[in-house]
């Protein structure tokens, strides 16, 4: 019986992937007696001792070098540790539980309803805050009083009244007249705006920004040794749990800050000269990630 022999190619990653199936094969002892002899007797046929590289062998390990790495699912990085898969990894799995988004962001509660821009103002500045500006106000205006000779001059201020100051206050912004004077706004000749006119009285509109009020002037200084915003912390307060319970930011958020422009006299005030405004009260606030807090300000403006 004529007795076969193969000769096998150490270059060829076929070759190589065939002895290793050879030599861990331990079906039977006949089988293995076999290979044994094949090894043997082709063992001097196959390998070929050379004193110089040829450019054949050069070219035929760097065409093995690029099958085996063709043949794996991975790029190695210049490290030789990191490996980079060459197809995405399948994305009918189940997502690891850290991974899973329950709240995503946006109105909740009783402000999915709000359809109209004061109906979103008034959800954030609602009658209690408002309340707490009147009843402060007013007070301050009680103790000045005597100071008037005409009663009319003193009358105190309701919440009607405080949202249409308010509403002025909005529609300045609006048409962008913020450096302009309150006497040309008010102004009959032409120049003005007739929905100041119609609204109130300069007199009147005057008076309330003199007198507006946020606390309680009578224990304010003994507050203020303890909280450096007591003028406004009541309504701020009830500002902030406004805006917690109308909405939410989801679960990737960010902390971020803003300079405000405001070049009153108060003890916190900063100077930042790479900022726009330059002087103003830092903000840090809670926003959702990728969002800065300019753009989370300007959206709620553009609502109200």
């Amino acid at each position: 019986m004529a007795s076969y022999s193969k000769t096998y190619n150490l270059l060829d990653p076929n070759h190589v992937a065939e002895i290793q199936k050879m030599l861990f094969e331990e079906d039977n002892d006949e089988v293995q007696e076999d290979f044994e002899d094949e090894v043997d007797t082709d063992c001097d046929d196959a390998v070929e001792v050379r004193q110089e590289d040829s450019e054949t062998e050069e070219n035929d390990s760097e065409n093995y070098e690029k099958v085996l790495e063709e043949s794996q699912h991975y790029h190695t990085g210049r490290d030789k540790e990191t490996k980079w898969n060459k197809v995405p990894p399948s994305q009918k799995v189940r997502f690891r539980a850290h991974n899973i988004i329950r709240k995503l962001p946006g109105p909740i509660a009783a402000a999915k309803a709000l359809r109209t821009p004061f109906e979103c103002w008034n959800c954030l500045v609602d009658d209690d805050i408002l309340s707490i500006i009147v009843l402060y106000t007013n007070q301050y205006i009680e103790s000045i009083k005597a100071s008037f000779q005409r009663e009319r001059d003193v009358k105190p201020v309701d919440i009607i009244e405080l949202k249409a100051f308010i509403g002025l206050l909005f529609l300045v912004g609006v048409n962008k007249s913020n450096r302009q004077g309150l006497e040309d706004l008010w102004g009959s000749d032409g120049d003005g705006i007739e929905k100041f006119r119609l609204v109130m009285n300069i007199k009147r509109f005057k008076f309330i920004m003199r007198c507006l009020r946020f606390d309680n002037r009578v224990t304010h200084d003994e507050r203020r040794k303890f909280d450096t915003i007591t003028t406004i912390r009541e309504i701020f307060s009830l500002f902030v749990q406004n805006c917690q319970k109308s909405y939410t930011l989801g679960e990737n958020i960010t902390v971020d800050k803003k300079l405000e422009g405001f070049r009153e006299r108060y003890s916190f005030h900063q100077y930042i000269p790479s900022k726009p405004n330059k002087y103003g009260i830092k903000i840090y606030a809670p926003v959702k990630a990728g969002l800065s807090i300019v753009h989370f300000l300007a959206s709620i403006k553009a609502l109200l």
